[in-house]
């Protein structure tokens, strides 16, 4: 069985973010690999915050983390 090659590619929406993704999308065409982005959550939540408000902080982070690559990848890419 023959794997695919995968190219990863990390995303902290810096003013670098939308050259790196045009760099990594032209590399992983070159190579024939899937282009893998990745962004790591790292929300701040006071240390006696709730379970619950601790999930909404992280449930937040995350949803606006996807809007802003979505906002980001879409015009580069045919598909999501």
């Amino acid at each position: 069985m023959q794997r695919k090659n995968r190219l990863l590619c990390l995303i902290d929406f810096s003013e670098f973010t939308e050259t790196t993704l045009r760099h990594a999308k032209s590399f992983s065409g070159c190579l024939d690999a899937e282009l893998v982005l990745i962004h790591q959550l790292a929300p701040i939540v006071p240390s006696r915050a709730s379970e619950s408000l601790r999930e909404q902080v992280y449930k937040n982070e995350e949803e606006d983390a996807y809007e802003r690559l979505t906002k980001l990848a879409v015009p580069l890419f045919d598909t999501l």
